[in-house]
């Protein structure tokens, strides 16, 4: 069995369009782990970072070795507004999904917020039955790529290197 690691670098962020405004960029973001140096959430609101299973910094950047290694914060409100959350993402070797964020509002149906790379390392943004794929994939030799999952208020955008790359319209 081949193992399939991915790591994360530098910037995992949300920011809500209505705190963007502030002129402290830092004063903006719900959550900021820059996984550089430690996996703890370093905006001002401090959340609590909960390791589970095997992930490690190594080489500057939060290592994923399995699917029983993840971070869990405390529940962050992405509903009824804009935000944006980005990223830089190393894949290395292939696994047929990716959850990269989830967040789960209530046991009934399509009550889920997700962001995955699934089928072909693809980028999904998909919450309430709005979900959009990207028609592009990430490589999984190890290269970095900067993703950014981005709902404007009436919009799912996906990001790849600073391109839109998958647009749709989403309530």
């Amino acid at each position: 069995m081949t193992k399939s690691i991915i790591a994360i670098l530098a910037l995992f962020s949300f920011a809500f369009a209505a705190q963007a405004q502030s002129t402290d960029l830092e004063q903006g973001l719900s959550v900021y782990l820059p996984m550089t140096i430690d996996l703890l959430d370093h905006s001002a609101h401090r959340l609590s970072v909960t390791v589970s299973g095997k992930v490690v910094i190594q080489d500057g950047a939060a290592r994923f070795e399995g699917n029983e290694d993840w971070l869990e914060l405390p529940h962050v409100p992405l509903n009824s507004r804009p935000f944006a959350i980005a990223m830089w993402i190393k894949v290395m070797g292939k696994f047929p999904v990716y959850g990269i964020v989830e967040q789960r509002a209530a046991k009934a149906p399509n009550q889920h917020f997700h962001l995955m790379l699934r089928d072909n390392l693809q980028p999904h943004f998909g919450f309430y039955v709005n979900d959009a794929m990207s028609p592009l994939t990430l490589p999984s030799n190890g290269e970095w790529a900067h993703l950014v999952f981005q709902y404007t208020g009436n919009h799912q955008q996906i990001w790849i290197n600073g391109r839109l790359i998958c647009e749709r319209a989403a309530t």
